[in-house]
């Protein structure tokens, strides 16, 4: 496999199936994934001040066919409010 195809799938034949590696890097963000193995899952982690910028996908499960299940998602800026909203909360 080469570099490009990094984040591709990669099944692993032998005595269990598993999913390949998947791409952890991401602007602002990265994966978490507790292993390669069927039904192992990855979610996305934000740094601090971002969040997803859509909570419901972003994370990934292995599927008994060896292949990962998901949709990415991006960690954007999170959007505090205006500077006046900040200032009135605390008068």
């Amino acid at each position: 496999m080469d570099s490009e195809d990094a984040g591709e799938t990669e099944k692993v034949t032998g005595e269990k199936l598993k999913c390949g590696y998947l791409d952890h890097s991401m602007p602002d963000g990265h994966l978490v994934c507790n292993g390669e193995d069927i039904n192992s899952t990855c979610w996305t982690v934000c740094i601090e001040g971002y969040e997803k910028e859509n909570a419901l996908i972003g994370n990934f499960k292995c599927e008994e066919n060896g292949e990962w299940n998901g949709e990415r998602t991006m960690c954007i800026r999170k959007d505090c409010g205006s500077l006046d909203q900040v200032v009135k909360t605390f008068s």
